[in-house]
């Protein structure tokens, strides 16, 4: 009796531990080697933390996660990560972002698909996820939202030198009211 009230406690604190989706990087959204790149997440969960401790892991490469944010701001929806923030990240296949809880870096909130690393001359990908808007719990797979050809309202495959704002984006709202992008 007491193994099963174990296993059903630890399967109820492993579904709890992941607080939001990682809809940036992925599968179908690659970052650049040594290049400013992007990571978009549904940062308008319920129970997620203001600050984050981000992570790339990927065990063909690296024998532990490497840090490369300590602090992020969650209110953002996302985040442009520098060439200087991903230095030894080397062109690869199966990375995956993990944030984590700054005060304890064992509690994983939100976990990327894994995604490749490519070189600057494969150039940045066609498709861009944009987070949803409003305070909905996630659960289970697959929210926000994706377009293909370019760019998602708010942001741009192209990133320039300052942060993206895609969740608080009036024009993000209104292309998802108006059915223009995609779910997931």
């Amino acid at each position: 009796m007491f193994a099963k009230s174990a296993i059903a406690a630890f399967a109820l604190s492993a579904a709890a531990v992941k607080a939001f989706d990682v809809l940036q990087p992925s599968t179908d959204v690659w970052w650049l080697e040594a290049s400013v790149n992007n990571m978009v997440w549904n940062c308008h969960d319920s129970d997620v933390l203001p600050m984050y401790t981000v992570f790339v892991v990927n065990s063909k490469v690296f024998t532990d996660r490497v840090p490369i944010i300590s602090q992020l701001d969650n209110s953002q929806c996302s985040h442009q990560i520098t060439e200087g923030e991903v230095v030894g990240v080397p062109v690869g296949t199966g990375y995956v972002l993990q944030f984590t809880d700054p005060l304890n870096n064992t509690k994983i909130v939100g976990q990327s698909q894994e995604f490749e690393v490519k070189a600057k001359s494969a150039g940045y990908s066609s498709v861009t996820a944009t987070p949803r808007s409003g305070a909905a719990a996630t659960s289970g797979s697959g929210s926000g939202s994706s377009t293909s050809g370019g760019a998602a309202a708010g942001q741009t495959n192209t990133p320039s030198g300052s942060a993206i704002r895609v969740g608080s984006s009036l024009a993000a709202l209104a292309a998802a009211a108006l059915g223009a992008a995609v779910m997931l």
